[in-house]
Order: structure tokens, then C-alpha cells, then sequence
């Protein structure tokens, strides 16, 4: 293990609630805190300390094939770390440039932040970000999965991945208001994983196709349609995006039968953007 080495930080941390989500300020703090330990373990290149801040099964999503992980307990994930390659690219240390909680709710926090990897002399190197999802399972908190989009994009490169992403989830959408499972299953990229309302990770190898016996029981609520509001791209990249937005359910009358908020992690794989990762919270 070695000791971790000290910069100078300059941290922007923002709580700040996607649009319309009720902040909860009872468990952001308590998520940070442990996104903190997560990030000290980390710079310590301890890891048996770093795979006691995840829960399991913990995945990682990234953009490309397959770009995705997962690991089923901590002494799996301890056994893979190796910081060899980060050190030789001249890594010693990584600190938080910016964070913000995007949304909250229940037993989950998902949580965007910019990280810097600097070398000895304290010049970046690499900015990578990442949304986690952190849970609290039986009184302790930990980060259950990260949606990793890659460095951050800007100007035309970032406007068509915005353009790209919402794009892949209102065919996502449009799939589920049609019933068209083949449709549902097309928008998504695999291996694909979904965070429950509950914090446990649902993996799916291969497609996915919806039965119409889920469409029977979303109908039995008395749903006829599901439209996106407060759509908001919180981390772009040339290849990802993590997108932040609420889901309304109507009934045929056109009554607001259930509102939830959710997230998106959408990436473009072999030309391609659909959706990779999916977390949800409870209707409100």
C-alpha cells in the first residue's frame, strides 16, 4: 500500500437536484462521505479499502464493446486491481474537480463527478467522468454502480452527442408506448445493467425482449403512454452521455398516473447509440 500524496484541491462540489426532484439532505451528505473514503482508498492504491466502498454485484459501464464489468463480491474485485498501468502513464494522484448530486430518493443517490489524474509535478494528465450510484443497503453506504462516459466533450462534438443520446431514449420510449418488445430490446446495448428502485443490479447479457405480459401489467394500472420531462445530458462525451430526466405515466384519459425519476447512460457503440445502464427511483 502506498501512502497517498497531497494536492492542492480545488473541488467544486454542488448539491444541486435535477429539476423537480425533492432534495434529501438527510442522505446526500452520506453518500458523499463515502464517495469521499472511495476516492482516499483509491490514491492509496489499497485494494482491499477501495472494494469495501462498493456493493455487490457492483458494475461498470463505459462506451464500447464490450464496456462493461462486473464483479460479485469484494474479494473479486480486489483480486483484479492493478495500478501498474495508471502509474506508468505517470499517475500518483486523483482528486474531484467538480461534483453534483443529480438525484435522490429512498436508499439511492446518483452522484456526477469530473475527476483529475495528475502526475508528481501536479499537471493533469487525464479528466474522466462519472456517474455514480451509490445505495444504502443494511445501514452502510457504498457505490453500487458507475456509468463511465469518457473525457468530457465540448462544442459541436458535445452537441451531437446530446442530440444522439435523447434521440436513443425517445426510441427507447417510443418502443415501450408502441408494446413492441423486439422494438425494446433494439434499443439498448448489451451486456446491459439496470440499477432497481431497490439498489440491486440487474444484468442482461444478451437482448432483452419485453413480454406482453409486462405491457399487461403496466396496462393494469390503467396505462396507456410514458413521456419524458426534464430531459438533462449531465455528462457528455464524444462516445457517452449520462442523462437525467423524469418519466410521466398517463391513462387514457390523459391523467398523470405516476411520476419517477430516472437516469440514462447512453453510448455509441459500432456507430450506434442506445441506451448501456439504466437506475431508477420510486414514484414519487
Amino acid at each position: 500500500m502506498r501512502p497517498a500524496t497531497c494536492f492542492p484541491c480545488c473541488l467544486a462540489v454542488v448539491v444541486l437536484m435535477a429539476a423537480g426532484v425533492p432534495a434529501q439532505t438527510d442522505i446526500g451528505p452520506a453518500a458523499l462521505e463515502l464517495h469521499d473514503r472511495y476516492l482516499a482508498a483509491w490514491n492509496a492504491q489499497d485494494a482491499d479499502a477501495f472494494a469495501a466502498t462498493l456493493h455487490y454485484p457492483h458494475a461498470r459501464q463505459a462506451p464500447g464493446a464490450p464496456g462493461s464489468t462486473s464483479w460479485q463480491d469484494a474479494a473479486e474485485y480486489a483480486a483484479g486491481m492493478d495500478f501498474g498501468p495508471l502509474i506508468a502513464r505517470g499517475w500518483v494522484h486523483s482528486y474531484w474537480d467538480a461534483r453534483t448530486v443529480v438525484q435522490a430518493g429512498g436508499n439511492k443517490v446518483h452522484v456526477a463527478a469530473r475527476a483529475r489524474r495528475v502526475d508528481a509535478d501536479g499537471r493533469t494528465f487525464q479528466t474522466v467522468q462519472t456517474l455514480y450510484v451509490i445505495t444504502e443497503h443494511d445501514g452502510r453506504w457504498g457505490v453500487q454502480a458507475r456509468f463511465s462516459a469518457g473525457p468530457p466533450a465540448s462544442g459541436r462534438v458535445a452537441d451531437a452527442s446530446r442530440k444522439a443520446a435523447v434521440e436513443a431514449i425517445e426510441a427507447y420510449l417510443d418502443a415501450i408506448n408502441r408494446r413492441d418488445g423486439q422494438a425494446f430490446a433494439a434499443s439498448l446495448h448489451y451486456p446491459h445493467y439496470r440499477v432497481t428502485i431497490g439498489g440491486e443490479v440487474q444484468p442482461a447479457a444478451g437482448p432483452e425482449v419485453l413480454s406482453n405480459t409486462t405491457f399487461e401489467r403496466l396496462a393494469s394500472t390503467g396505462w396507456v403512454r410514458t413521456d419524458s420531462h426534464n430531459v438533462n445530458p449531465v455528462q457528455v462525451s464524444a462516445d457517452g452521455v449520462t442523462v437525467a430526466l423524469e418519466l410521466l405515466r398517463y391513462n387514457a384519459a390523459g391523467e398523470q398516473i405516476a411520476h419517477f425519476d430516472t437516469l440514462y447512460f447512453v453510448t455509441r457503440q459500432d456507430g450506434r447509440w442506445a441506451l448501456k445502464g439504466r437506475s431508477s427511483f420510486a414514484p414519487r
